[in-house]
């Protein structure tokens, strides 16, 4: 049985401790704040719309989100761009997220069995996009203009830098389905 967690302290490298319900208690806190704000900081960007057209005539898009799903239908909702998209993943507690590959085996799939990860292209602006492209297989494109850290994408590693997000049609939006 492993040891009990201190439910306050100090651990070896001198760094405050806080219990595992203080920490639910401050995703919960979060979560309903982020619920109450979504809509004044959830924007769109530049050219989102054309390039979800563009895009989805060429693939299916699947949307896979680490947040809530409650956030982000929402916003897909709210901005009228759900029809895009064949499928959204959000984060759900009892299933895999991203960096995990089961998220791929195990969510993705079995509703795309034809698809290989290689197939794929993996879009995102934190580290755990590109490090789930890396961990089945698929290309990673880093989100220049989204809000995470470059140094963590640039560690993990990517295929392209996007300056926005229209600049996915030039790099894999050439070809139509069959």
């Amino acid at each position: 049985m492993p040891p009990k967690a201190p439910a306050r302290g100090i651990d070896d490298g001198g760094r405050s401790l806080i219990g595992i319900g203080a920490v639910g208690r401050r995703c919960r806190d979060y979560r309903k704040w982020y619920a109450d704000h979504d809509e004044s900081l959830v924007t769109l960007f530049d050219s989102a719309e054309e390039t979800l057209v563009h895009l989805s005539a060429v693939g299916d898009l699947v949307l896979l989100s680490n947040k809530g799903t409650n956030a982000v239908e929402g916003s897909l909702s709210r901005f009228g761009i759900r029809d895009h998209f064949s499928l959204v993943l959000a984060e759900e507690p009892s299933k895999p997220r991203k960096p995990d590959p089961e998220v791929f085996s195990m969510r993705i799939s079995p509703l795309f069995p034809a698809v290989q990860p290689a197939d794929c292209v993996v879009t995102g602006d934190t580290a755990a996009d590109p490090e789930f492209a890396r961990n089945i297989g698929a290309s990673a494109c880093f989100a220049e203009y989204g809000f995470g850290e470059r140094a963590s994408c640039d560690q993990v590693g990517y295929t392209h830098a996007l300056g926005r997000l229209g600049d996915l049609v030039g790099i894999y939006g050439q070809h139509r389905r069959p």
